[in-house]
């Protein structure tokens, strides 16, 4: 048996390599260069009309009061984000907290009740079954040393009620870079070790465990006893780079966590 292909062989199939390039080429000769689209100007032939056209209607300036906060007493850090749940702005200047009415700029009010900076914040529902009235929301802070739960609700008249609940844990030295809930109530927070934390909470503390604790969902028992008992073995649990990014999927109980050199974590929270 003979499987060595003959000159006439090896010719037909150049030949028919060579039409599908040609083929190829000729679809594309149909659709103008990208750089001439660039340079020109000129409105290409290219379907776009898949893509939303995004129109700029308004600009809303940072409340006045917030920027001369930010000129005269930021020492150390600030960060921001939105509640769109409430339909507020957030920022933080060192260990104040600022919000207000992102539509109009209006409802400006100040948080000072953190003695700490402040790394981190997040609203997020409550657990049932932990106070003899659920708050509407709960407002998370994470300061360097711990993680505080505070009762959030807003008033007929837009005011804003931010109460301690005496619930916090300590962050056991690890800085709390993100924070999410779930519709069920759980807490989860992004370590800059790199780790996924939950912050657990419940209406009493038992014998073994403490009404409010951090837990590492990425470490064994291994992890654990590193923590609990040789401070220094800590070191071998941490990495450089950090988790910048959590997202939970309320749908499927998923939650997806993007660290700072780009790789996506997928945990189950289904069940606690």
């Amino acid at each position: 048996m003979n499987n060595i292909p003959t000159s006439d062989d090896l010719f037909a199939s150049l030949e028919a390599g060579g039409l599908l390039i040609d083929e190829e080429l000729g679809v594309d000769e149909n659709y103008p260069d990208l750089a001439d689209i660039i340079s020109s100007g000129v409105p290409s032939p290219y379907n776009i009309d898949h893509f939303p056209v995004l129109i700029q209607q308004n600009v809303i300036s940072l409340p006045q009061a917030l920027v001369d906060e930010l000129a005269i007493n930021l020492k150390s850090k600030s960060f921001m984000g939105l509640f769109p749940e409430i339909g507020r702005a957030w920022m933080t200047i060192d260990d104040q907290l600022f919000l207000w009415n992102y539509e109009d700029g209006s409802d400006f009010q100040i948080f000072n009740g953190v003695s700490q900076i402040i790394l981190s914040v997040a609203l997020v529902k409550p657990k049932s079954r932990v106070w003899l009235e659920d708050p509407e929301w709960l407002l998370v802070i994470a300061t360097p040393v711990d993680i505080g739960i505070y009762a959030f609700s807003i008033s007929q008249n837009r005011s804003l009620s931010i109460i301690f609940t005496d619930i916090a844990a300590s962050s056991e030295g690890v800085q709390m870079l993100r924070i999410v809930g779930t519709t069920s109530g759980r807490i989860f927070m992004a370590g800059r070790d790199g780790n996924l934390y939950e912050l657990d909470y419940r209406a009493n503390a038992t014998l073994f465990v403490p009404r409010c604790r951090i837990i590492n969902q990425d470490a064994g028992w291994t992890g654990y006893l590193a923590k609990s008992f040789f401070p220094p073995l800590l070191k071998l649990y941490q990495t450089e780079h950090p988790i910048v990014e959590l997202l939970v999927d309320s749908e499927r109980d998923i939650l997806y966590s993007a660290s700072k050199n780009s790789i996506i974590s997928v945990y189950d929270i289904e069940n606690p």
